[in-house]
């Protein structure tokens, strides 16, 4: 189910191949292959990453190869408050409480002819709580967050522990060609150190 909301769309900029220098798995065969439609309804935007990472990340975690006749494929990103996501959280999954991450895939009928992924919400508070509490450079956290979210877009999960493997797998992947280290391994420094878990991850989940 996709997240219906009331505020218009900013324009949507398509990113490239030339922004992912570092994805094997990306656009360079088709160049751009992803319109991403960033809406930034959070109060603590300069503390944010930029709009061209948070592109850049989104495109990394394209796994899917989009329908070359409909290119480019679209995804939403919210960055909200933790009011908002708390309310989102609340209505669609029913707990009433705030969250890091809520994706909602697209459930458009095949015959519609759209190559939209779906939504994504972020929480820019909880990814700043999260990131000091665990000890994590900030920006990659927010791209770990960014990648877990358009996963589940394509139908990744970690429900069962077998899931979860593969997910984590290929997030750790994406993530190191993007140049960051393993986000389930983890020092005060937010460098690799020592194990953890899929299920360390505070309430990511896909509605």
């Amino acid at each position: 189910m996709m997240l219906q909301t009331n505020v218009r769309k900013r324009k949507a900029v398509p990113a490239t191949a030339t922004d992912a220098p570092h994805d094997p798995m990306n656009a360079r065969q088709h160049g751009e292959i992803l319109n991403v439609d960033l809406q930034w309804e959070c109060a603590d935007v300069q503390n944010c990453p930029s709009a061209e990472k948070i592109r850049l990340w989104a495109v990394a975690a394209c796994q899917q190869q989009p329908d070359k006749s409909a290119l480019p494929a679209e995804v939403t990103i919210r960055i909200v408050d933790s009011a908002e996501m708390q309310s989102a959280n609340a209505q669609w999954r029913g707990q009433d409480k705030t969250t890091n991450v809520l994706s909602f895939p697209a459930d458009f009928p095949a015959e519609a002819g759209l190559n939209y992924f779906g939504d994504i919400l972020v929480c820019a508070e909880v990814l700043r709580t999260e990131s000091d509490q665990q000890g994590k450079l900030a920006e990659a956290h927010w791209a770990h967050i960014v990648v877990h979210g358009m996963l589940h877009l394509q139908g990744y999960d970690h429900i069962e522990d077998s899931e979860a493997t593969v997910m984590e797998r290929c997030e750790v992947e994406i993530l190191r060609t993007l140049g960051y280290s393993n986000p389930y391994l983890v020092n005060s420094g937010g460098i690799e150190s020592g194990p953890a878990g899929m299920r360390d991850i505070t309430d990511v989940e896909k509605n």
